[in-house]
């Protein structure tokens, strides 16, 4: 009796500590799709910016620049200094 009380307690605990892992798992899942998504959002970001390379997409690389300066007065998200100034 003994021992089977035991072996219910140690299997008791075993799934709590499993349930605990498949819910870190996921929440660090989630974590790295963010991360991507973010990743890949800033590739983008870049792309549109390479348009101040050439003459004929200034007005693309115009219109980014005020898009980036509305973000910035909007947003409650501090950017490095000279982030937007060094293009």
């Amino acid at each position: 009796m003994y021992h089977s009380e035991d072996v219910i307690r140690q299997l008791q605990s075993q799934n709590v500590l499993a349930m605990k892992l498949d819910r870190a798992v996921r929440a660090v899942g989630e974590e790295v799709k963010q991360h991507v998504s973010n990743i890949g959002a800033g590739a983008q970001h870049l792309l549109y910016y390479t348009s101040c390379l050439t003459d004929e997409y200034y007005d693309v690389c115009t219109k980014q620049h005020l898009e980036d300066s509305r973000f910035e007065r909007e947003s409650s998200i501090s950017l490095p200094a000279g982030i937007l100034s060094a293009r």
